[in-house]
């Protein structure tokens, strides 16, 4: 914490707003760097998103509470996705990971209508940010997973790789060069399921 606060400090924060303020920090997840970029803030209560301007700290917008998906897109970094509950008190720190084969990103809001294979319609503004993500690095190449919870090994990985496909087909219609995909089901002990994509070539 204490080398978090000086970087802080190094930026033109002072004492007291890096003691004081609520919000997000944006690291290089190695270097432990500040990362200047925008960040978005999806609210299910709002029709649309908010959008944070280019900055190393984000406050907290007043007045907002409940649960919000963050959403960090910046070139030559994972695409980052993460749940949060506000207000918090404090720095809750978002650790950028520049972008490199073998490493995953999990996308937490890329949710399914009850037990079927059919994308919730909440999953649509992380689903366009992917389609950025793979615009913005046109050689990459994307492992796409769906872990699902069941007892049936063999059901429980049907459906984990049925759901894969779902974001797999939204990514094609959206222009992705099906080439650049592939997908796979799955079994956890996770009640949610998840998506997540490994990076298989830059």
């Amino acid at each position: 914490m204490r080398g978090f606060l000086l970087v802080l400090m190094c930026w033109g924060t002072s004492w007291a707003t890096a003691q004081d303020a609520s919000g997000w920090a944006v690291v290089h997840a190695a270097k432990r760097l500040p990362v200047e970029t925008e960040l978005v803030l999806e609210v299910p209560e709002k029709p649309k998103p908010l959008r944070l301007g280019r900055a190393a700290f984000h406050e907290v917008p007043s007045g907002l509470e409940g649960k919000v998906h963050a959403l960090v897109l910046e070139p030559q970094y994972l695409l980052h996705s993460a749940e949060f509950e506000v207000p918090f008190q404090g720095t809750d720190t978002l650790f950028l990971a520049p972008l490199k084969a073998g490493l995953r990103m999990e996308l937490p809001w890329v949710q399914f209508v009850e037990a079927s294979f059919r994308l919730d319609y909440h999953s649509l503004l992380t689903l366009d940010y992917l389609v950025q993500f793979m615009n913005l690095h046109p050689t990459s190449e994307l492992v796409i997973s769906c872990s699902v919870e069941g007892v049936d090994a063999l059901e429980c990985e049907r459906l984990g790789r049925r759901r894969a496909r779902s974001v797999w087909e939204f990514l094609v219609t959206e222009g992705i060069a099906p080439g650049r995909l592939s997908l796979e089901g799955r079994c956890s002990n996770e009640e949610e399921p998840r998506i997540a994509l490994e990076v298989r070539a830059i």
